[in-house]
């Protein structure tokens, strides 16, 4: 008999002798399965939130060549946004990076983070919506991203606001603060996250200082 190997990389996990019929498997965009994903993936929700998405916005100066420009953030009793100066992303791409799990643009490419399309739709863990602006060759466009939506029997949806002309380029992600004590505990994690990661970041206007330059130590260790 033939022998079909069901995988072409280094993780081979079985063979298919014979030419039997073989039934594909996939994930069901099922609301609640979408919350299990997002929700309970992460230890601490608030602190996955900030760092999926500054790390996202911070791998787009790095893919568009600009790290000496810092992303923006802003934290305050609103909510958190977060706005990257990159390329955008266009229409056509927008569901199946916001919409999609295990799908990723950044699979081969080593010099950023994530790989498993999971950072995008971080907000969840704190939030049931979000909204995402993509600014991408003259077109402005806004979404709503929710995690279950009346349009669509309670399923996760990503509804297309309103587009114009824009001249700017890059992402911005935002969610609204769900509880006014959350203002602090959310500019703290921003502040860690951009310090280990060595992001030079604009927060609520203002440069912050990189403190903590874990790549300028000989031993890997820092004390603070």
């Amino acid at each position: 008999h033939p022998m079909q190997v069901s995988q072409q990389d280094s993780h081979i996990t079985h063979a298919v002798l014979g030419n039997q019929e073989s039934v594909s498997m996939g994930v069901s965009n099922d609301a609640a399965l979408m919350h299990i994903f997002s929700a309970t993936l992460y230890t601490y929700p608030k602190l996955a939130t900030v760092r999926e998405i500054v790390c996202n916005a911070w791998d787009a100066h790095i893919a568009a060549g600009i790290t000496n420009r810092p992303i923006e953030v802003t934290v305050d009793s609103r909510g958190v946004t977060v706005r990257d100066f990159g390329f955008g992303i266009p229409h056509a791409k927008i569901g199946e990076i916001y919409g999609t799990y295990g799908n990723s643009t950044k699979r081969d490419d080593s010099t950023v983070t994530g790989g498993f399309g999971l950072g995008s739709k971080a907000p969840f863990a704190y939030t049931d919506n979000f909204e995402v602006v993509s600014h991408h060759v003259g077109t402005k466009t806004v979404y709503r991203v929710s995690k279950s939506s009346m349009e669509k029997g309670g399923k996760p949806t990503i509804n297309k606001i309103v587009d114009m002309p824009t001249t700017e380029t890059g992402m911005q992600v935002s969610f609204s603060m769900l509880n006014s004590s959350d203002v602090d505990t959310f500019l703290q994690l921003v502040k860690e996250v951009i310090q280990f990661g060595e992001i030079p970041v604009k927060l609520n206007d203002e440069v912050v200082d990189l403190v903590l330059p874990m790549s300028k130590s000989n031993t890997g260790y820092l004390i603070n």
